[in-house]
């Protein structure tokens, strides 16, 4: 009988033992990793290596909650170190946007910190001016794309998502004392874009301000940066100040019709005394101020 229970109980060590192998065998498909090359198109018309010696980067990481259901969540962020950047951990198949952001290095504002927030994709929200930071830049590049071993490497190139306007005014006589340019801008940008990469703006818009003595030259220029909008007309103003203490203030306005700002351009306007006229220019043309 001692023999029998013998046998018995070898065939049940055999059995947890398969049993054992074959739970060890269930190995879910393992997590992928990609890697990204990384470029900033600043003041040049060809993009240059991030360098994060002249600029702050990070990564803002959203996965689609359930597949084909379109809602993104937050899955982290990471800083940027280098021209080049590895992610880890990706789902195989899970559909994955990934929002590259930069600004001038010890800008201000920073690169928003989402990590408490963990907001959707369609809601997270940076600032881009806080106060009457006039010169401000964001430079921006979103990723869509599905986790996949055979796609593990792709190039990203961040591009200026502000414009700027621009003022240009004839002080060849060297009559004028002070240039007072006061503009709006919009307060923060959502990180996701519109139609056709639009920049899609937030918040009740602040009144950036530069004051500057004017060479003399036939060709003196002031500028603010400000996020993209669709008409500037009465939301701000310029005010001269003559060597006779004389000033004239002009409301922003254009014969075009409308004062438009678009991300990487500068929209300027060509004063003289009797009315302005307005033209936009690609910012890789001109450079911005």
């Amino acid at each position: 009988m001692k023999a029998v229970i013998t046998r018995i109980l070898g065939w049940i060590g055999l059995l947890a033992i398969f049993a054992s192998c074959e739970r060890g065998t269930e190995i879910s498909e393992p997590f992928l990793q990609v890697t990204f090359d990384l470029t900033l198109q600043s003041s040049t018309r060809t993009p240059q290596n991030l360098n994060p010696s002249t600029h702050t980067a990070k990564v803002y990481m959203f996965r689609e909650e359930t597949s084909g259901s379109g809602r993104y969540v937050y899955s982290g962020e990471q800083s940027i170190t280098g021209s080049s950047l590895t992610i880890g951990g990706l789902l195989p198949a899970t559909n994955y946007r990934f929002v590259f952001l930069a600004v001038p290095r010890n800008q201000q504002p920073a690169l928003p910190v989402l990590t408490s927030l963990r907001p959707a994709y369609t809601e997270a929200l940076a600032t881009y001016v806080s106060g009457t930071q006039t010169a401000n830049e964001v430079f921006r590049h979103i990723l869509g794309f599905t986790a996949s071993a055979s796609q593990n490497t792709f190039s990203v190139v961040l591009t200026r998502q502000n414009g700027a306007l621009q003022i240009r005014l004839d002080n060849s006589d060297g009559k004028i004392k002070t240039v007072k340019l006061e503009v709006e801008s919009a307060p923060q940008l959502y990180l996701q874009d519109g139609s056709g990469g639009q920049v899609l703006t937030s918040g009740t818009p602040v009144t950036l301000s530069k004051s500057e003595k004017p060479s003399k030259t036939s060709d003196y220029r002031i500028s603010i940066c400000v996020l993209p909008t669709s008409d500037l007309t009465g939301k701000g103003r310029l005010t001269i100040t003559r060597t006779n203490n004389a000033q004239t203030v002009y409301s922003l306005r254009s014969t075009a019709g409308r004062i438009p700002v678009y991300a990487n351009q500068i929209t300027w306007i060509v004063l003289d005394d009797s009315s302005c006229s307005l033209e936009a220019q690609p910012e890789e043309d001109t450079g911005q101020e």
